[in-house]
């Protein structure tokens, strides 16, 4: 009988005591680590640096007397002179020459002209009242190896071999002008390009004089004789009488 009671009592806890439920519990996410940033780091950039080279001496090549678009002018002969040297040249001289023609034969070189605006050279300074009178042939010495006036050189600022430059990568005209020639007071009706070929420019390279220097010769086909002027003469008026 006790054997029976035991059991039920058994069976009766057995039942009624059901183990409570377990609360959940949270399961921590992992988070997954990152590798470190990595550190940047500035190159620095190169700059340029421009660096300027000399500028190279002029040459006798790159200097030009164009003849064949030079001409005679209404007072004057017209040199054509190309420069293609990256820096400028200067006049320096020259010796002009003309065919002595019997209706102008009291002409003479007065002075020169670079482009239209400076008188590079007169005969007024030049010690010379009358240069190539009778002659057809005048030489013009060279300045001073500073430039300064003298001989016939003019000049308006210093250092004064700087106005008489052909400057750089251009054309420019220089204008032999004459003085004294006769009526008609054309030189077109006197003279042909021909009559001045031989004439010859002398260009300082530096402004510095010799030895950098070369000659420019007036090239063309040979000057052929003028005829003899003979002016007409002027008749005289006669009265008669009645």
């Amino acid at each position: 009988m006790r054997r029976l009671l035991f059991a039920a009592v058994l069976i009766i806890t057995v039942i009624g005591c059901t183990p409570a439920t377990p609360t959940p519990t949270a399961t921590p996410t992992l988070i997954p680590t990152l590798p470190p940033f990595p550190t940047i780091t500035k190159t620095p950039t190169s700059t340029y640096t421009s660096t300027s080279s000399p500028t190279p001496r002029p040459l006798c090549t790159n200097v030009t007397l164009d003849s064949a678009a030079s001409s005679v002018q209404l007072g004057y002969l017209d040199l054509v002179i190309k420069n293609n040297n990256p820096a400028p040249v200067y006049l320096a001289g020259g010796t002009i020459k003309w065919n002595q023609v019997s209706k102008q034969p009291g002409m003479y070189l007065d002075h020169f002209y670079i482009g239209a605006a400076f008188n590079a050279w007169s005969y007024v300074n030049s010690g010379s009242l009358s240069p190539g009178l009778g002659m057809g042939s005048y030489t013009i010495p060279s300045p001073s190896p500073n430039g300064e006036q003298g001989n016939g050189w003019a000049h308006a600022n210093s250092p004064y071999y700087l106005q008489r430059n052909f400057a750089a990568n251009a054309t420019s005209h220089l204008k032999i002008y004459f003085a004294n020639y006769s009526v008609p007071n054309d030189l077109r009706e006197s003279f042909n390009f021909p009559d001045f070929v031989g004439t010859q420019i002398v260009i300082d390279l530096t402004g510095n004089g010799a030895p950098y220097s070369c000659v420019l010769t007036l090239n063309g086909p040979t000057p052929t004789p003028h005829p003899t002027y003979h002016p007409t003469a002027t008749p005289t008026a006669t009265s008669s009488l009645f």
